[in-house]
């Protein structure tokens, strides 16, 4: 059994197509199973961006201000998944994340398509690369960023609740020393 992990970064419009395959991706080298995607780039966009006014309206209503320029406004989570690990579980990690963090998810893929090939002198060995991407709203319904509910501790719950839902094994609970 895998060991479950997800981590967040900055989000991009560029991903819902990559999520969806609608473009060309040079990782994808695996064609023996299927993909899994909730919503196609334009319908990803859509709902992302009437979200996003929603939002961003909240955020004008409660601060008298507009949105800062530098607000994070798309997060993406990336997430490991086994190879039995259907959608059904994956959107519930999806219906956890917007309860925990209060945001809007917009699409989910998950690719069994990735990894890659070890080349030996008797037979080849194909690595698939388990993975799927949350695209979700960096605000919540208030405005607020969500990057600033990701510290430490939040993030440290996320990890043992995805494993949970994916029925994974979590990894180790503590961070890591400098020498591991």
């Amino acid at each position: 059994m895998a060991i479950s992990s997800i981590h967040f970064a900055s989000g991009h419009s560029g991903y819902f197509d990559h999520n969806s395959r609608e473009s060309h991706t040079n990782n994808a080298i695996f064609s023996d199973e299927e993909n899994y995607c909730s919503a196609t780039k334009s319908e990803a966009f859509e709902v992302f961006k009437n979200e996003l006014n929603l939002r961003t309206q909240a955020y004008t209503d409660r601060t008298g201000q507009q949105l800062q320029k530098n607000m994070q406004t798309h997060i993406s989570a990336i997430f490991n998944f086994n190879k039995d690990t259907t959608p059904e579980q994956a959107h519930k990690v999806c219906e956890y994340l917007e309860k925990v963090l209060d945001t809007k998810v917009v699409q989910l893929a998950m690719h069994r398509d990735e990894g890659h090939i070890i080349e030996d002198d008797n037979q080849d060995m194909h690595i698939k690369n388990y993975h799927g991407h949350i695209e979700m709203l960096g605000l919540d319904s208030q405005g607020y960023s969500i990057r600033k509910k990701l510290d430490k501790p939040m993030l440290r719950e996320i990890q043992t609740e995805v494993a949970k839902i994916l029925g994974m094994e979590r990894g180790r609970v503590t961070s890591y020393s400098k020498e591991e």
